[in-house]
């Protein structure tokens, strides 16, 4: 029972230090430390995409803050990257609202491309300006299918 008793207070005080040491957080990569200005309307792919290669050549998360604005221009995020790249978004991200920077492909906005057990989460938002895309997306506009 005594042997019984000093494994026991052993394994306890193992689980206890185990529950109190703070484990090391994993590597993030915050877009605004790339340039990217929140809510000043203008376009930010060029922070977001040097913030994604930091990320996928580290296995980091890149992180949009929460509380913030950040407008794209159709983007690709590719990899393939180190295990354990994610991306969490905390604030927004608006997709640009001028047509005119889709080119022909206005199906494009945001596209992950060649990642495997990739992440995406954070409960932020993703805006792609719905009612005016609806709006003139083929399935609705005719007169922009093309044959």
């Amino acid at each position: 029972e005594t042997n019984h008793q000093h494994y026991n207070e052993r394994m306890m005080k193992k689980a206890h230090h185990r529950s109190i040491t703070p484990s090391r957080s994993q590597n993030t990569v915050n877009v605004k430390n790339y340039g990217a200005i929140a809510n000043d309307g203008r376009v930010d792919n060029e922070a977001f995409e040097k913030a994604w290669n930091k990320a996928c050549s580290e296995g980091a998360t890149l992180v949009v803050p929460e509380n913030s604005v950040y407008h794209l221009k159709p983007i690709i995020f590719s990899g393939p990257c180190q295990p354990k790249t994610a991306f969490k978004i905390y604030g927004t991200i608006k997709a640009w609202p001028k047509r005119s920077a889709y080119g022909e492909d206005t199906r494009l906005w945001i596209k992950f491309d060649n990642l495997t057990n990739f992440k995406v989460d954070g409960g932020g938002t993703i805006n792609g300006n719905g009612k005016i895309w609806w709006k003139n997306s083929c399935k609705v506009n005719e007169s922009l299918v093309r044959y």
